[in-house]
């Protein structure tokens, strides 16, 4: 099995035993080194740690196949506080999770006890492909073991330490900006909703699954589960401004649509939705940078497919805010054309959005012609 680590690269059994002094003299039987060097590479992905061992390798017997190992520690806040350094390429990874683990073939030790006389490339790490906890100046540790291939087990270890300047925000930090995001989302939500300062219990469930659902893909958001029993009287003391802030700050588009989505839900689990409510899921969407128009579609798939009515269902289409009557008849017959090809749509929860909808605007075109009759 061909290796990392040629014959001609050990000293064997001859000179062992001087080698073995020599080592001790000077501390160490096996030791690596670490070194943070450029390439030609685009800027921005031109930097890579160069991981390197030499030194005594005592195996059980001679032509033993080895592994060798490297694992990489942030240490920046000392050894009982060091942080998991990660990884977004694959081949630097163990396979369970996205954490720094790179492992590959070392080839026979050709004799017990042979020693490596001079220093070996074990591993070249890209700086792009690695994330930190957190973004600035890091102590760093290198880890490099030759590994036992048969069992696994380390027959020898070194360590290295080295300071590296990270100037991407640290996944801590992105983790923290994410919980916002969310919690964000939620708070808005309750503040749009809260109606004579309690939320449902289907408001609340809702809210729970929808914790359950982002924690698939982000687990930590589970810890946003703690604070739903406080949700009330937090958004009971909470203007809609100062709820959405984090939204502001830190969300994505998809982020403020689906704050959107969420509060339109938690609206629907009440019997009715009352002008008030329906105004600040407006002025949320306004807020959020959401078009009048995308609300407006967002609301009558929401609203139309639950089990709720709305205090003044015209909102619906945004009449209230056109001033003539032919702006008003536009829009019925704009939105009657849109929905009436959805009457015999094959899904029927499609079917019955759209008869609600054609039943609403009927409903509002004769109430216009009685108006001019009068």
């Amino acid at each position: 099995m061909n290796g990392l680590v040629s014959a001609s690269a050990w000293f064997g059994n001859a000179r062992r035993l001087f080698l073995k002094g020599l080592s001790c003299l000077n501390g160490s039987r096996f030791c690596c080194r670490v070194e943070l060097l450029s390439n030609d590479e685009p800027a921005g992905r031109d930097q890579f740690f160069q991981v390197q061992m030499i030194g005594w390798v005592p195996t059980p017997c001679d032509n033993y196949q080895t592994d060798v190992q490297v694992k990489i520690l942030d240490v920046t806040e000392g050894r009982q506080h060091a942080e998991p350094v990660l990884s977004t390429e694959r081949q630097f990874q163990s396979g369970k999770d996205a954490v720094f683990h790179w492992q590959s073939c070392n080839g026979p030790v050709p004799t017990r006890n042979a020693v490596l006389v001079r220093w070996i490339t074990v591993a070249q790490v890209p700086c792009h492909c690695l994330r930190f906890a957190s973004r600035g100046r890091r102590r760093l540790q290198f880890t490099v073991s030759v590994l036992s291939s048969q069992t696994g087990r380390a027959l020898v270890t070194a360590s290295k330490r080295i300071d590296y300047v990270n100037c991407s925000d640290g996944f801590r930090e992105r983790q923290e900006r994410k919980l916002e995001v969310l919690r964000s989302t939620l708070l808005v939500s309750a503040v749009v909703c809260l109606n004579e300062s309690k939320l449902g219990p289907s408001a609340a469930e809702l809210m729970s699954k929808w914790i359950d659902l982002k924690s698939q893909s982000f687990p930590s958001a589970l810890a946003l589960k703690e604070g739903l029993g406080r949700l009330e009287q937090t958004a009971a003391a909470c203007t809609l401004n100062c709820a959405i802030e984090g939204l502001l700050a830190w969300g994505e588009k998809t982020d403020k649509e689906a704050a959107l989505e969420l509060a339109l839900q938690t609206a629907a689990c009440g019997q009715c939705i009352s002008d008030p409510c329906f105004d600040r899921l407006s002025e949320a969407s306004a807020l959020l940078g959401i078009r009048q128009e995308h609300f407006l579609v967002q609301a009558q798939q929401c609203f139309l497919g639950a089990d709720c009515t709305l205090q003044t269902p015209a909102r619906l289409l945004g009449v209230e805010a056109l001033t003539t009557r032919e702006q008003f008849l536009k829009r019925l017959n704009d939105e009657y054309r849109r929905w009436n090809a959805r009457v015999i749509n094959p899904d029927p929860a499609i079917r019955h959005k759209a008869d609600r909808m054609v039943a609403l605007i009927a409903d509002l075109r004769s109430e216009q012609m009685n108006c001019a009759q009068a």
